[in-house]
């Protein structure tokens, strides 16, 4: 047997988890030969011309299987076939880094949601529905925790309150005239609801 075709069958055992001693047994080698061995497939795997070389003949064989069951799945209309010719033109496209994780690129652009508890949720949708802002909460908060407050502060707040008292009177007011409106209309219509 050749030096090469040796040293390929103790780098394959090596790769099937085979321990430095069992493949020294299994070749008839000593235990520093299958080692020198190991450290050579270490630096052909760090060689970066090795790499590429290894790579460019794994995309090669991908384009080959895709091409063949592409091929074949359009022919028998085999299902199983288009997802081997998909699995293999991914596989080609990230060892040609085209197909990067899109993962990171999530994980970099967009921030995960902010979770909010329920009493969170109930909080801004009783703000929502009493036309209190996000400047407002800040600061009735600050009032509710008697935090420090500047005069600014304080003359805001309130100012942020006499506008939603006015609000709240306006739309008082406005129902006070509808409901006297529909009273008229009732008793114009000899008390039936109009």
């Amino acid at each position: 047997m050749a030096d090469d075709d040796r040293h390929e069958l103790v780098a394959d055992a090596l790769a099937e988890e085979l321990t430095i001693a069992e493949a020294a047994d299994r070749f008839g080698l000593t235990q520093v030969a299958v080692q020198a061995i190991f450290a050579e497939e270490t630096r052909r795997c760090y060689d970066s011309r090795a790499s590429r070389g290894s790579w460019a003949l794994g995309a090669r064989r991908m384009e080959v299987l895709e091409r063949k069951f592409y091929r074949k799945a359009v022919d028998e209309l085999d299902a199983t076939a288009a997802v081997v010719a998909i699995k293999a033109n991914e596989r080609r496209a990230s060892v040609s880094g085209a197909n990067q994780a899109i993962a990171h690129a999530v994980h970099l652009m967009v921030a995960p949601p902010e979770y909010k508890n329920s009493t969170e949720q109930l909080s801004e949708t009783m703000d929502r529905f009493l036309g209190i802002g996000p400047r407002e909460r800040l600061l009735e908060n600050k009032e509710l925790h008697r935090e420090d407050m500047t005069l600014e502060e304080i003359d805001e707040l309130e100012a942020f309150r006499a506008e939603r008292e006015a609000r709240d009177d306006a739309k008082r007011e406005k129902d006070r005239r509808e409901r006297a409106e529909r009273l008229a209309a009732r008793k114009g219509n000899g008390g039936l609801i109009a």
